[in-house]
């Protein structure tokens, strides 16, 4: 990157939007920002609440981190929302979510992307539980 004016340095900063830049839930935000020097040095969500993390689940050999990690995300924000941890399946999201520009590989076992995960999940009836 040393070729690289800083500029062009600069685009590489943060994160990048892709396609799906910003999903229908990021629209409206019901917590305001605080400063940073408000904000704890560091939270472990298992001391805290620990109704809001679920167990680890094994994603075997697949390549499927990208629904795993999701599910997790969605796990988490339905219970600080609701106050219910549900134990949802990440097999829906690795089979079901379509990847047609190939975001991060080409679908299912073999990559995609945590924004087609949410895309998918904000567009459909939800997920289903794991049993």
């Amino acid at each position: 990157m040393s070729h690289l004016t800083e500029t062009e340095k600069k685009a590489f900063l943060g994160r990048a939007k892709g396609k799906y830049p910003k999903l229908e839930s990021q629209k409206e935000r019901k917590h305001a920002n605080k400063a940073v020097n408000e904000l704890p040095a560091s939270v472990d969500w298992r001391e805290v609440r620990p109704s809001v993390v679920s167990a680890v689940k094994d994603q075997g050999s697949c390549g499927s981190c990208w629904a795993f990690a999701s599910t997790a995300t969605i796990e988490s924000h339905a219970a600080i929302s609701t106050g219910q941890l549900f134990d949802l399946a990440p097999q829906q999201l690795a089979s079901c979510a379509p990847n047609p520009d190939h975001c991060g590989g080409t679908g299912n076992c073999f990559g995609s992307i945590a924004e087609l995960a949410f895309d998918y999940v904000a567009h459909s009836d939800g997920m289903y539980e794991e049993f």
